[in-house]
């Protein structure tokens, strides 16, 4: 077929295409494959962005869900730290004032 050459350069120019698609166009059963291709690759095309939006959607769940998960932990941590130095200084205050009160100098 006229195309076979095209197919088989490292570079296709617009000129090869329009030469490749004249010569689809003189035969009935050439043009009616490459037409009907072509209406399929459109909703191929959609059909396989939606995948990968679909995908994509997903991983940016993902990354979402462990990004809150190591926000919930550092804040867990430093909740415990505030605790352990809330205690820290409450024996603090108590071995220094053990009645409870502060006395004035």
């Amino acid at each position: 077929m006229e195309c076979r050459s095209v197919s088989q350069k490292a570079t296709v120019t617009p000129a090869d295409r329009r030469h490749c698609v004249e010569a689809l166009a003189r035969s009935a059963q050439s043009w009616s494959s490459y037409s009907g291709y072509f209406r399929e690759s459109t909703r191929m095309c959609y059909a396989y962005q939606q995948l990968n939006d679909i995908d994509l959607a997903k991983d940016i769940y993902q990354n979402i869900t462990e990004e809150k998960l190591r926000l919930v932990q550092f804040l867990l941590r430093r909740e415990q730290s505030f605790q352990k130095n809330g205690q820290q200084l409450s024996a603090s205050i108590e071995v220094r004032y053990p009645n409870g009160f502060f006395q004035r100098r």
